[in-house]
């Protein structure tokens, strides 16, 4: 009987010991597979930075505003004309900003998944621990930023609704 317990446990530590094995080469089949979307959207956020930089200097440079009729100007008068362009060049200032911001975020984005996809390929390359760590690092940074670049999303929101109801109140 006594025989019988150790075949038993033999078996048991055995199959353990593959469930051990198989854990790790699961996490290096995942990270193999994962880092070539990470890097493709990775790709993705450079390219749409560079094209808000891109469409943000061309606002900034570019006067598309409609031009205010005479009736505008105060009766032939040019101060209205001159308010109309230096209010369009501020407004134009402003979504400068805004889309330099914005992209600035993008590109933060964009490095966090391109530096974990490089260390998911290095842990499944060589299968160092530290590489992984160093991946769910990036990950979890990249996840934080999601969160509080929502949490600021929500709240824009809410202020929107907040000033769209002042401004219905006030217009009664």
């Amino acid at each position: 009987m006594e025989h019988n317990t150790t075949d038993e446990n033999t078996v048991n530590t055995a199959n353990t010991n593959n469930q051990h094995q198989g854990l790790p080469e699961l996490i290096t089949v995942a990270a193999k597979k994962t880092a070539p979307w990470m890097t493709f959207l990775a790709i993705m956020g450079f390219i749409g930075a560079g094209l808000m930089v891109i469409a943000s200097l061309i606002g900034l440079m570019l006067d598309n505003m409609p031009q205010p009729s005479t009736y505008m100007s105060g009766g032939g008068h040019t101060s209205g004309v001159e308010y109309y362009h230096s209010t369009a060049l501020g407004l134009r200032v402003v979504m400068f900003i805004i889309y330099l911001a914005v992209a600035l975020v993008v590109l933060r984005y964009s490095m966090l998944l391109l530096n974990a996809a490089r260390k998911f390929r290095q842990f499944a390359k060589d299968g160092n621990v530290d590489d992984l760590g160093a991946a769910m690092w990036f990950q979890k940074s990249y996840w934080q930023l999601v969160g509080w670049f929502t949490i600021i999303c929500l709240g824009l929101v809410v202020l929107a609704f907040l000033v769209a109801m002042l401004v219905f109140i006030i217009a009664l």
